[in-house]
This record gives C-alpha cells, structure tokens and sequence, in this order.
C-alpha cells in the first residue's frame, strides 16, 4: 500500500488497535486491515464472525480478540 492509501484507511478507522485500523462498511461488516506490510485485511460480522481475509487463523484469532475487548467503542461511535 502506498503511505497515501495508508493514512486514508487511518483516518476513515473508528479504532486502532495495536496497528489494526478496525471501520465499518455501510453494509454494517466491520473491516480491519493492519496498517504494516504485509498489510493483511479481514471483513467480519459485527459479532466477530469472519466473512473474508487473507490473515492466518493466529492473526485472526489476535483481531477477534481486539475487536471483542473493544467494539463498545466503535459501537458508540456509530450509533
């Protein structure tokens, strides 16, 4: 990703955690992508349900556990 593309999906995230910018997709999917090569991305429910991604089950394991331990965030952000 080019530092241009980097800072867009920065500055649309909700929440960064650890270096994952997690946002939601207007059709309600939360869509975490990790802001360092080899810049992984992952599209999941809001219930932590994995849709789509290109992470290894250990990176994914890492996100839900990020997204578990701080959704009320984004859900007050958005509500």
């Amino acid at each position: 990703m080019k530092e241009e593309e980097i800072k867009a999906v920065a500055e649309k995230a909700m929440m960064i955690v650890c270096g994952y910018a997690f946002s939601q997709t207007e059709e309600g999917f939360i869509r975490v992508v990790y802001l360092h090569p080899p810049y992984h991305a992952l599209v999941m429910t809001s219930e932590g349900e994995v849709t789509e991604t290109n992470m290894d089950d250990i990176e994914i394991s890492i996100v839900q556990k990020y997204w578990k331990r701080n959704k009320k965030l984004m859900e007050q952000a958005y509500a």
